[in-house]
């Protein structure tokens, strides 16, 4: 893997597993910190996309770019006409639910014999899931 691979690879697993935080500069210093860690010829700016082909992009000015992998981080809608696929009605609404569970710092010692507990990662008690 290459440098920037890895950097990729750190910040993923940061932001899965619960250590990921909004940076003192905003949400947009994110994709800034992760552009820094590229080749120039690695990332290209204000280059509207036209079409998405299995591995080909036609852009705007008809370029066609060959790339390993494409992510795409638009809507449905964006990525339906990308794709050339009928475009689906959106959802008359989104539901999220986000859930936290606390355990009893004493109840951390006892050994799971004792009591049933799922821990899920054991380096974080806020972690912990009972």
């Amino acid at each position: 893997m290459t440098t920037s691979s890895n950097f990729f690879e750190f910040c993923f697993r940061m932001f899965f597993s619960g250590d990921g935080a909004v940076p003192a500069n905003g949400i947009s210093a994110i994709p800034n910190q992760l552009a820094g860690h590229l080749e120039p010829d690695q990332i290209r700016l204000n280059s509207p996309v036209q079409q998405l082909s299995g591995n080909t992009i036609r852009l705007q000015n008809g370029e066609v770019l060959r790339a390993g992998t494409i992510v795409l981080a638009v809507d449905a809608a964006q990525s339906a006409t990308l794709l050339g696929n009928p475009v689906v009605p959106e959802p008359s609404f989104n539901k999220t639910t986000c859930t936290y569970f606390a355990a009893d710092p004493t109840q951390l010692t006892m050994s799971p014999e004792q009591k049933k507990l799922l821990l899920l990662n054991t380096t974080e008690v806020q972690s912990c899931i009972m």
